[in-house]
């Protein structure tokens, strides 16, 4: 068999309702995490220095890092809620 073949066996045979259930039963076990953080106002950290907040949904503490989508290093606090 094909490398083709086998995939659209494979997609022949997928079940859609079965991968969104699961999709949001991951979703509902996931938490909250809020994220204080600093921002600049300019180009360069030479700008006025702000703070913001920004939530995200991840399984434990070091997957909202990721999931925050800026450098690490502008977190403040994370907060679980």
């Amino acid at each position: 068999m094909t490398m083709e073949a086998l995939k659209l066996e494979f997609w022949d045979s997928f079940n859609e309702e079965l991968y969104c259930n699961y999709l949001i039963q991951k979703d509902e076990h996931m938490n909250t995490y809020k994220i204080l953080y600093k921002y600049y106002k300019g180009s360069d950290t030479s700008a006025e220095m702000c703070h913001a907040i920004k939530y995200v949904k991840a399984d434990d503490r070091q997957e909202a890092i990721k999931a925050f989508g800026l450098w690490e290093k502008l977190i403040i606090s994370i907060e679980k809620v």
